[in-house]
């Protein structure tokens, strides 16, 4: 994990996840999703980025953003495409009255499902 150069590891920026590609529920083959800063990243707690149980994270301190980019890979670090590419975003929230947390994804198709009682709002 060195997402923008920030550690805790030290080699090439970003994280790589070790990740396995299903379709209708199966396993088709495990893949690398590698993700990247596109922008100026520093955090704080840049040390918990990476896996956390079953859980990807990448922290962004208050007040600060961050540009990512996923790309997928094969186990020999070769760029593949897939037909969908999945994601679940955890714990976005309020910090009191003065910060609000989001997300913008670009270059998707407009498939988003929202759980039933989040507070999270999507908007176009």
């Amino acid at each position: 994990s060195n997402l923008g150069g920030q550690g805790p590891d030290s080699g090439k920026e970003g994280i790589v996840y070790n990740c396995t590609e299903s379709h209708d529920g199966k396993s088709v083959q495990n893949v690398l999703v590698k993700a990247n800063a596109r922008s100026d990243y520093e955090c704080r707690s840049a040390s918990h980025n990476g896996m956390s149980g079953d859980f990807g994270t990448i922290r962004i301190d208050a007040g600060k953003t961050v540009d990512v980019r996923f790309s997928i890979f094969d186990m020999e670090e070769k760029p593949i495409t897939v037909a969908a590419f999945e994601i679940t975003i955890y714990d976005l929230d309020e910090s009191g009255n003065s910060g609000r947390e989001y997300l913008v994804v670009d270059n998707m198709h407009h498939d988003v499902a929202l759980a039933g009682d989040t507070l999270v709002k999507e908007s176009n």
